[in-house]
């Protein structure tokens, strides 16, 4: 019975001590995954800064990836499919390579001015809501929304019934990596 309690109670004390080395493991782990939030918001903070800072200066572009119409979504080339914010210039590209377009793309390339411009700021993300006037589409309203990790989406809503969405990704001016084809007018 001696050696039998012995073994009981050096069985006992080994679960004893794994027990408290993995609650400590356990906080250690803790500890790392709590740092690393916080790093992570901290670093969408900056970023969500200097996205508004680009979208107060009119110096911006959305790199589309998808775009949507009233009945469906595609996916698109994102060197090709843009909204592009260079001062009170506004220029809006769709292409497609399976198609004839205008613009040599195969969609359409417009250019127009700035009519109003208005940035809001929200917790997580800054939204731009602008008219523009266009000479082949008329009077276009852009409403475009921007996250802090950079996802953007802007819906177009302009005279003659056009409901466009692009979405896609926030990009400074200097980042761009478009093609732009020949403009409508």
């Amino acid at each position: 019975m001696n050696k039998l309690g012995l073994v009981v109670a050096i069985l006992f004390s080994l679960g004893v001590s794994a027990q408290n080395t993995n609650k400590d493991a356990d906080k250690d782990r803790k500890a790392i995954k709590a740092e690393k939030k916080a790093e992570r918001r901290e670093m969408l903070a900056k970023n969500l800064d200097s996205i508004t800072a680009l979208m107060k200066e009119k110096t911006y572009a959305l790199e589309a990836t998808m775009l949507r119409d009233r009945y469906n979504t595609y996916n698109v080339l994102q060197d090709n499919n843009f909204i592009k914010v260079d001062g009170n210039e506004i220029i809006i590209q769709t292409a497609n390579i399976n198609r004839m377009g205008t613009n040599g793309l195969g969609g359409i390339t417009v250019r127009g001015q700035l009519i109003s411009y208005d940035v809001k700021e929200l917790d997580n993300n800054v939204s731009a809501n602008m008219t523009v006037s266009t000479f082949a589409l008329g009077t276009i309203n852009i409403n475009i929304s921007v996250n802090s990790a950079g996802n953007a989406t802007a819906d177009l809503r302009g005279n003659f019934g056009l409901q466009a969405t692009f979405i896609g990704d926030f990009a400074p001016i200097n980042d761009l990596r478009q093609y732009e084809g020949i403009p409508q007018f």
